[in-house]
């Protein structure tokens, strides 16, 4: 019963993330919306950690099965990028250096503001 709630709970951030999507016109998932909802929601001590950790978990450990489709479907287009393949590795490579950077950096300053207060 526990989980049933955790995952109402889970999904009702993400419903009222659509709702918010429609409402607000901004180029932002609907995904988005409820994760920040939920984010918010945690802060405010409205929705305890406790409460949908468990379920959480669950849900993360299926989170590469989420990115296999696209990875099959680049796999399946690769006639179509293979005269740009040096250009997308870069793109790739790139990106995902300043987002590691962009990552540990933003863990970095939240640790110091903690220190701080």
């Amino acid at each position: 019963m526990k989980n049933i709630k955790s995952l109402t709970i889970i999904m009702g951030t993400l419903f009222i993330g659509v709702i918010l999507r429609a409402l607000i016109p901004l180029p932002i998932p609907e995904s988005v919306y409820g994760m920040l909802l939920l984010f918010i929601f945690l802060k405010l001590g409205i929705v305890k950690l406790d409460t949908i950790s468990e379920v959480s978990a669950i849900l993360l450990s299926f989170l590469s099965f989420v990115f296999l489709p696209p990875s099959v479907g680049l796999m399946d287009s690769y006639f179509m990028v293979k005269d740009q393949l040096v250009g997308v590795m870069v793109v790739i490579f790139l990106s995902t250096i300043l987002t590691m950077a962009a990552s540990g950096l933003t863990v970095k300053l939240l640790k110091e503001k903690r220190r701080v207060h």
